[in-house]
């Protein structure tokens, strides 16, 4: 229709068909001029892009022309400048105004090869023809060529992707031409520049709607006009006055042609409605409106009667799922037992009697007769230690009788129960204090009960039947007397307690019944997940054998949950229990509430604690008689009160507690006595519940009135005695009323008169506040006093020190010297492997934030500084006005002590195990294709020609193609019968929570440029990180120092993974089947060695293996492998081990499927918390929480860890591999790495102080200034206790334990893989319960189980790395971290003895080994052991552990500073831009294997110098394996070819080799006295191996002689003259006399430098002769 002055037009409707008038339906009409509009236009060429433009109105009186201020835009056409930028810009992912024309590609593209070749592929496309070496050409340099006007292949495509993919369906290139047009008034060119712009800064989704597609090209518009220097303004600015004038359309003409359209509407409307018999006429409607009405009358007269908080708290809660159960009674009594005998000290115990007696009780309690034997197994030990820790002995012989005594008795509750009573103080400065004192005139273990015989009607027992008056209060108190001496067993017994909240008095019933052996149900009010610590802690620490503890979540104000509790109580198919016993304990509480405000919540109260308790009584009864149980009455314990409205103001509290006594006559009255007993409890004054906190400051007052007060451990004694088999029997004989209110009820107006109390107590206290300001005063103006007026002193504020983490140095006098005598010598340095770094990034974020968690549930306020740094909520200043921690966001300065204030619940909510917050994966909304067959047509759509081509190859038919007015686009219709692919989704609620790296991590804050963190790969970020830390944690401040102490070649990357890189993987396979743009090198981060190989790049340039293990879930632990058998094989000194892995929607899923992970949906389901979600070990475990990160561990050969000072955290004794047996399952877990405990028999006890050492003593005099001390590898020198490990009769497990002086008993701690899926935490706990005792570890002394993931979810590749850091900080701080989430341990375990899984954390006096234990998918099984590093130390001599203490304090004090500075700087990694030395030396370096970086003092820089020499504490390793008789020749002859280039002019070199075993003339006397001194004689004899003692210095002699050049006086000559001394820092010196000294100065030799290495089978011994002024 069309609007011509004030008539419609004649012909209004027209009608089109799609095949021969689609342009008029897409308003693509030709251009032309308006009749009556004068038209601006401006020179362009003629060929241009066509436009969309709407229909032209025809000219009307109204219309005025354009504003003559229009501005107008010149039409400029592209140059080739501007499309190269575009197109470098796109691959760099950066803005064209930010990128140079004054670079050309190669440096733009900072030396990649494949983003070179791929710019210059896609501008060979772009032009027809381009200079040669595009990628050296400058980007100006391109736009010699004339301008264009159009786009080329590349950029054409890029703009067509960049429509398709990222614009709304209705935002096609001519709405957008159009949008420019009309908008900003651009021309067709620049229109073209435009889109051009766009593909260099496309949007990162597509966009939702037109407008914010107009939003994104406004914004592109703004920054193309920037960067041309011109001004944009929209048209609208200068065109309202047309539009307002264009507007002047007579309203009645409006509304006019409204009406038509409407009254047209209704019509079709109701045709519609007719066809489809819709009901137009409303009866429905009514219908529904007034079944509405009814209800909503209904809900609003509930809503006034009953108040909405009263609806409110009648809604049912109960769910079963939600249940929590405790059990595992035998393993707490494990856990107490074992760190009492590990504790470091007992003076807990010496000093306080009653805390050891609770102790002994609770043992006692749990005592059967594998505790027993236990006890008597580590009770061994105070035979020998009992001088060493003070109480140890006593303590350990009573509880040896105290277990002894009770293994066969059923647990009794034993309470001990000083008489005290309550006692307020007030201070000098006027605080009012309370506390529990002992009441006078009373003592022993019945002093409660003396106390109240000294009162007749403090408590009181006697039947409730009006027609029997017998009184049972005597009989009571001699009964408690009997509890008191005897305790209460309550074995058999179940019980239902209702109101067993923290402090409240059930709480300590149920205390009571868990150490007598009674099972309980507890009720709660709140969710199992808040109040679950609570009642795990009171099981831990009541529970007896045979108890159990049940807690579930019932509102007992809802009827509902009254009769859903009762049910699954009796219901065979819930806990099939027949009561002996109830306890409605559930109280609510009404303050200030008297009768004239009585409202829902009085009559809330009133239902829980009356109506509702009648309610459940009711179905106790109705179940027993369905059971057909009329013989066993339920006893119910009514708790009654003296309160009958006494106290005043508590709502309809006296009146619920008043109707409770009428059941006192309805048992009588009513039919059901044979279902229930009842027994009425009037509950006296308890100090420190919940309702009299507030008095107990004036408890002690009214107690001078003759009342007596109670706590909570004697009321719940009070309480519990009824429940005793004899008041038991009583209470079935008839009603029982016991009174323990203590005569509370004898006082008058409550209320009155406990306000005086109140009041005078506090008058006493403002008194005293009032006197002691008054003495101030006085003495400020007393004679002769001055005044003293202080200056204003600033607050301090408590600062935080970032650091390190460096392991305690061990006191040598306390923890070495001791072991010395056997162990010194024992072991080689050079042969033992050690960890002299570590670091992880996970879920907690650092290694030491895990920790602190994992140990102590907490952050420390250093911790919270680390957090908040790592989670980029603070980062570091240091100017001229702040120097400290400001706010990232808002800038303002943040003090350490404030950080938990202000972001501690943010940084709760955003770490460790939680539900996932990533922005890349969202599992309530994971994307998935539909396949759908297109039943009609569908309508046409735009796309470019390319895409219409390979939408015609892939449907064939089924498309229809046409062209459209642009000639790059084409229109497309999918016809019936085509098949497309529909993305929906779908919730995968599954695997909604993991462990994620903190919220806000960002590998910017360690100083990763931008542009490599958007071109690797995460997993590539995460390590990088992890290696920087890494080294930290050794003390090396900059990686590159390590070459100053080896080669290049010497230092391996073991760092593995179980999938890679998700994110590039993703994008390799997914992105490319949805034809998204990918990075040009995405493949090559997919392999699963590139972040190795990154880190190799970027950070250490060495030439050293990078090896790749791969094996899912043990990646770690065969990382470990892996770098222990490298630097034991000699192929290496140091080496990177660890494990990386991320988080991949497609790999959760995948895990999903194998029922692996942990069902969130029935968790949550089930009231668990994320936190709670992965429970090891757990009976109610279901599948393990994902996580991801990486874990890093710095192996070192021992040698270099003393020569370098790097701190040692553990040494690796041994690790293995394994693979399983034949099968069809990859997941099943197996035990084929029980193979590492084989052996055919058991090994007697290894003797370390007399067995061969392996390391004679003469091993340890290799010069540290030796170049040759590593030239044993030629006879494959091992220690014999590892060579042990090959043979049939000694376990590899032992013989590395053996090594260190170790057996198998001193194995303290377990690092379990502990997953929390049901196959492998049984499949692990029984391999190490086999291996233990296939390896006769004696019975009794359990490892401790460390079950990490219970903390951090499963991260896959990392785990190991993980656990490996978690035993590396247990050896250093003797804690050992419990399992909190373990509720109940699965009851199979409790065959595994040699096991004992804390559930809190222990310390312990000393840990020697550990015993580490991975699993992995494929058949993977490993496992490794580790030492403490004070054995390491204990082979040294003291001089040598004293030099190297120095070391290593001031390396760690040095790294402590440099971290500090480098995290506050953000440079914790230093990436490496180029190598260390010139390329012209790199094949030198690389080929001399004694090759050494240096550091420029200036700089502080690392470099290879062309003239530098190699320092001579560097190995030099000749070829290993010849024939004794060839070394000899080859070893002179290379090794003078290796050093003689490094030695002063004239300098000279002896080599001897002497096999041992053909040396036997050490046992001639005469060749020993010709040939050996005295002193060497000595120290010879005193060897442990007196042939090698000989042989080594017989060996050095002829190498000393042979470098004097002296002509030989035969065969026979003497060799006394030349003496080796055996030097303080345990390198051997060379003594010349005589000849040999006439010798060496006729040669010109100032000195005789000396090297003695050892083989297997042989002792070889280099000489340096040192010409006179050399060095």
């Amino acid at each position: 229709m069309v609007i011509q002055g004030k008539r419609l037009a004649a012909s209004s409707i027209q009608l089109l068909a799609s095949s021969l008038d689609a342009k008029k339906l897409c308003y693509e009409y030709d251009e032309r001029q308006a009749p009556g509009v004068t038209q601006i236009t401006e020179e362009a060429p003629t060929e241009q892009p066509p436009l969309s433009t709407p229909p032209s109105l025809p000219q009307t009186p109204n219309i005025s022309p354009i504003s003559a201020s229009k501005i107008v835009i010149d039409d400029v056409a592209l140059s080739r400048v501007q499309i190269v930028q575009a197109l470098v810009a796109r691959k760099l992912k950066t803005a064209i105004a930010q990128l140079p024309t004054s670079k050309s590609i190669k440096e733009l593209s900072g030396g990649r090869s494949s983003l070179q070749n791929e710019l210059v592929g896609d501008i060979h496309n772009e032009f027809s023809s381009i200079p040669d070496a595009p990628e050296q050409i400058l980007l100006r340099d391109f736009g010699d060529a004339n301008p264009t006007v159009q786009l080329g292949k590349t950029s054409s495509a890029a703009v067509a992707k960049l429509i398709s993919s990222k614009m709304p369906s209705d935002f096609n290139a001519n709405a957008i031409r159009a949008h420019l047009a009309n908008k900003w008034g651009l021309g067709p060119l620049r229109q073209t520049a435009v889109l051009l712009y766009a593909i260099a800064s496309e949007p990162p989704s597509r966009l939702a709607s037109s407008s914010a597609a107009e939003e994104y090209w406004d914004n592109v518009s703004s920054m193309y006009a920037e960067s041309c220097g011109i001004t944009l303004r929209p048209r609208q600015d200068t065109m309202n006055e047309d539009a307002m004038a264009s507007s002047a359309i007579d309203p009645a003409v409006v509304a006019e042609f409204s009406k038509g359209h409407r009254r047209l509407g209704v019509q079709q409307f109701q045709a519609l409605a007719e066809y489809l018999q819709i009901d137009l006429s409303g009866s429905q409607a009514s219908q529904s409106d007034a079944l509405v009405a009814e209800l909503q009358q209904k809900v609003d007269l509930w809503t006034a009667e009953m108040t909405p908080e009263f609806l409110a708290g009648i809604s049912p809660m109960l769910d079963v799922k939600k249940s929590r159960r405790y059990g595992s009674w035998w393993n707490m009594a494990r856990q107490d037992v074992l760190a009492f005998y590990r504790r470091p000290s007992y003076s807990e115990f010496v000093d306080d009697a009653l805390a050891f007696k609770v102790f002994l009780n609770r043992l006692c309690n749990r005592a059967d007769e594998a505790l027993l034997n236990m006890v008597r197994s580590l009770s061994c030990d105070a035979y020998f230690k009992q001088g060493s820790l003070p109480g140890y002995h006593a303590a350990s012989r009573l509880l040896e009788q105290a277990i002894t005594s009770t293994v066969a008795d059923c647990p009794k509750a034993r309470l001990i129960l000083p008489a005290v009573g309550p006692h307020t103080t007030i201070t000098k400065d006027g605080t009012i204090e309370y506390a529990e004192a002992p009441r006078q005139g009373v003592s022993g273990p019945t002093a409660y009960i003396q106390s109240l015989r000294q009162g007749a009607s403090f408590i009181g027992l006697k039947s409730a039947d009006v027609d029997t008056q017998s009184n049972l209060t005597d009989a009571l108190l001699d009964a408690m007397c009997l509890a008191l001496h005897n305790g209460i067993s309550f074995v058999g017994k179940t019980f239902l307690v209702t109101g067993a909240g923290q402090g409240s008095i059930g709480a300590g019933v149920v205390r009571l019944l868990l150490e007598g052996g009674a099972r309980v149900l507890v009720t709660t009010s709140r969710e199992p997940a808040t109040t679950s610590r609570y009642f795990q802690q009171m099981y831990d620490n009541h529970g007896a054998k045979f108890s159990e503890l049940r807690v579930v979540p019932c509102n007992l104000a809802s009827a509902q949950d009254c009769e859903g509790l009762i049910r699954h109580v009796y219901d065979p198919r819930g806990l099939n229990w027949d009561l002996d016993a109830i306890l409605p304990f559930a109280a609510a509480s009404d303050y200030s509430t008297e009768m004239h405000d009585i409202r829902g919540q009085s009559e809330l109260g009133h239902r829980l604690m009356l109506v509702n308790v009648f309610r459940v009584l009711g179905h106790i009864v109705h179940c027993k008689r369905d059971a057909g149980v009329d013989c066993h009455p339920t006893q119910v314990l009514l708790p009654l009160s003296p309160n009958h409205g006494i106290f005043g103001g508590d709502g309809m509290y006296p009146e619920s507690k008043l109707a409770l006594e009428s059941l006192f006559h309805r048992i009588r009255s009513e039919s059901w006595s044979d279902q229930l007993s009842i027994c009425g409890v009037r509950i006296g004054w308890t100090r420190s519940t919940g309702l009299m906190t507030a008095h107990d400051i004036i408890a002690e007052t009214v107690e001078e009135h003759g009342i007596r007060t109670f706590s909570v451990a004697e009321m719940a004694l009070n309480i519990a005695m009824l429940l005793t088999p004899d008041f038991v029997a009583h209470c079935e004989d008839g009603p029982l009323d016991a009174d323990f209110t203590g005569s509370l009820g004898t006082l008058g107006s409550i209320p009155g008169f406990l306000a005086q109390l109140h009041q005078k107590v506090q008058l006493a206290a403002e008194v005293i506040r009032a006197v002691q300001a008054e003495d101030e005063h006085e003495r400020f103006l007393s004679p002769g006093t001055k005044p003293t007026l202080q200056a204003p002193v600033a607050p301090m504020h408590p600062r935080s020190s970032l650091r390190v983490g460096y392991p305690r140095l061990p006191d040598y006098e306390q923890e070495i010297r001791p072991l010395s005598p056997r162990l010194e010598r024992l072991q080689d340095p050079a042969n033992a492997v050690v960890v002299v770094g570590y670091s992880e990034l996970g879920p907690w974020g650092s290694a030491r934030l895990r920790w602190e968690i994992e140990s102590q549930g907490q952050w420390t306020s250093a911790g919270y500084v680390e957090l908040a740094w790592l989670m980029n909520l603070i980062r570091h200043v240091n100017d001229e006005s702040y120097v400290g921690w400001v706010d990232t966001q808002t800038g303002k300065p943040v003090r350490d002590g404030e950080i938990q204030a202000l972001y501690g619940d943010h940084i709760d909510n955003h770490t460790g195990i939680r539900p996932i917050q990533s922005t890349s994966y969202n599992p309530e909304r994971m994307e998935v294709l539909q396949e759908v067959a297109v039943e009609e047509d569908l309508p046409e759509f735009e796309v470019s020609q390319l895409t219409a081509d390979a939408m015609r190859l892939r449907h064939g038919a089924n498309v229809s193609i046409r062209p459209s007015g642009n000639p790059d686009a084409c229109h497309v219709k999918l016809k019936r019968g085509a098949v497309i692919l529909v993305p929906k989704t779908v919730p995968f609620v599954w695997g909604s929570c993991a462990g994620e790296l903190p919220k806000g991590w960002t590998p910017a804050k360690y100083g990763i440029p931008e542009n490599l963190i958007h071109q690797v790969d995460p997993v590539t970020l995460y390590t990088i990180c992890c290696v920087a830390e890494a080294f930290y944690s050794a003390g090396i401040t900059h990686p590159l120092e390590v070459f100053r102490h080896i080669h290049l070649s010497e230092l391996g990357n073991f760092i593995g993974s179980s999938m890679g890189g998700p994110t590039k993987t993703r994008q390799l396979y997914r992105d490319v089947y949805f034809d998204h743009e990918i990075p040009s090198d995405v493949l090559q981060d997919t392999y699963l060695n590139t972040p190795a190989a990154w880190v190799n790049m970027l950070l250490l340039g060495c030439t050293g293996p990078i090896k790749t293990p791969v094996g899912a879930c043990a990646t770690g632990v065969e990382s470990i492998d892996s770098g222990y058998e490298s630097i034991m094989a000699g192929k290496t000194k140091m080496c990177l081990v660890g494990g990386y892995d991320d988080l991949q929607e497609e790999a959760s899923y995948g895990f999903a499927q194998l029922k692996a992970t942990v069902n969130v949906e029935e968790e949550i389901a089930c009231g668990r918390q994320p936190s709670e979600m992965s429970r090891p070990m757990a009976e109610s475990r279901a599948g393990f929480v994902e996580a991801h990160g990486c874990g890093v561990q710095l192996l070192c050969r021992g040698d270099i860890a003393l020569q370098m000072g790097l701190p040692i955290y553990a040494v690796i004794a041994s690790s293995a591999m394994a693979a399983d047996k034949i099968g069809s399952s990859v997941p099943a877990p197996g035990q084929g790495i029980l193979s590492f405990s084989r052996e055919r028999a058991r090994s007697s006890m290894i003797s370390v102080t007399s067995r061969p050492s392996s390391r004679s003593s003469t091993s340890s005099e290799v010069s540290d200034k030796s170049s040759l001390t590593s030239i044993t590898s030629i006879s494959n020198p091992a220690p014999r206790a590892q060579r042990a490990r090959s043979t049939t009769d000694m376990a590899p497990l032992r013989a590395a334990l053996a090594t260190w002086g170790l057996t198998i008993d001193d194995l303290d701690v377990a690092s379990l893989h502990g997953t929390s899926t049901r196959g492998n935490d049984l499949n692990e706990p029984e391999v190490i319960e086999t291996q233990m005792r296939h390896l006769g570890r004696t019975p009794g002394r359990p490892l401790w189980a460390i079950c990490q993931k219970s903390v951090t979810g499963h991260p896959k590749a990392p785990a190991a790395a993980w656990m490996l850091n978690g035993c590396l900080q247990v050896l250093d701080s003797g804690l050992v971290p419990g399992n909190r989430n373990l509720d109940t341990l699965d009851e199979a375990l409790r065959s595994a003895s040699h096991l004992c899984f804390p559930t809190r954390t222990v310390q312990l006096r000393e840990v020697k080994a550990f015993l580490l234990t991975s699993f992995g998918f494929g058949q993977k099984g490993g496992q490794v052991v580790g030492v403490a590093p004070k054995y390491f130390f204990a082979t040294l001599p003291r001089p040598e552990v004293e030099g190297y203490y120095r070391k290593v304090r001031v390396r760690t004090e040095a790294g402590d500073r440099a971290y500090a500075a480098a995290v506050m700087s953000q440079a914790v990694v230093k990436i490496q831009t180029q190598n260390p030395y010139d390329e012209p030396d790199a094949p030198r370096i690389f080929l001399d294997p004694l090759a050494r970086i240096s550091q420029d003092p200036s700089t502080g820089q690392y470099r290879f110098r062309s003239d530098a020499t190699p320092a001579l504490d560097d190995d030099a390793l000749p070829p290993p394996g010849e024939p004794t008789e060839l070394v000899k020749g080859i070893s002179s002859a290379w090794i003078e070819e290796k050093v003689r280039p490094h030695m002063s002019p004239g300098g000279t070199v002896g080599v001897d080799l002497v096999p041992l075993a053909s040396f036997d003339a050490y046992k001639n006397a005469i060749f020993v006295e010709r040939n050996y001194t005295v002193r060497e004689r000595d120290w010879a004899e005193k060897s442990a191996d007196v042939r090698a003692a000989y042989a080594s210095r017989w060996c050095a002699k002829e190498a000393v002689f042979k470098c004097l050049q002296t002509h030989s006086q035969g065969a026979g000559a003497a060799m006394k003259e030349i003496e080796i001394e055996h030097g303080g820092n345990g390198a051997p010196k060379v003594k010349l006399r005589g000849a040999a000294q006439t010798a060496a100065r006729q040669r010109g030799l100032e000195g005789v430098q000396l090297s003695i290495s050892y083989g297997d089978d042989a002792v070889i011994a280099v000489a340096l002769g040192l010409m006179s002024g050399a060095s």
